[in-house]
């Protein structure tokens, strides 16, 4: 039973963790698409200035607009999240500390090994890993979906931009 909690939990744990590795890869593509995107709207404006300044500024916000945009994405998406490592460190050293806690679940009645309660401690860590991975990659997702939301906003900044002119 013990190795079939092993195989599924490290299976699991490394599909949660390419789930935040794909997260991060997505909203740093957006990430580039949105800051240059931004330099493009900003460059347009200032081009256009002293031809039509309704159609400079209304570029001029709108790369602000996406530069605000791409400061949101960098700041909820692709800061670092803390999760822990699902492989389980230094388990030659915990073996001595998982014995003594056997022979003490023995002493009270429920017979067991240090090696067995080892393994499920490590199956428990990588269920724990698991979890972080699924937030992280979970918040970051929805950090881009926002992104994309609000960038199809931009028309509605740029409209307000040419009313305010």
């Amino acid at each position: 039973m013990i190795d079939l909690a092993e195989v599924h939990s490290a299976g699991v744990a490394a599909f949660s963790y390419e789930g935040v590795k794909d997260a991060r890869q997505r909203a740093a593509a957006l990430l580039v698409v949105l800051l240059g995107g931004g330099a493009g709207l900003g460059g347009l404006g200032l081009t256009q200035w002293a031809i039509s300044k309704p159609v400079a500024l209304a570029a001029l916000l709108s790369a602000v607009y996406w530069f605000c945009i791409a400061a949101y994405l960098a700041w909820e998406a692709l800061r670092s999240a803390t999760v822990r490592s699902w492989h389980t460190q230094g388990l030659v050293e915990m073996l001595p500390k998982w014995d003594v806690y056997a022979r003490e679940l023995t002493d009270e009645g429920t017979p067991t090994n240090g090696l067995n309660e080892l393994r499920m401690s490590t199956v428990r860590n990588m269920e724990t890993a698991a979890d972080e991975y699924r937030k992280a990659s979970t918040a970051a997702m929805s950090a881009i979906d926002n992104s994309y939301l609000l960038m199809s906003l931009t028309p509605l900044v740029s409209f307000a931009a040419v009313i305010l002119v």
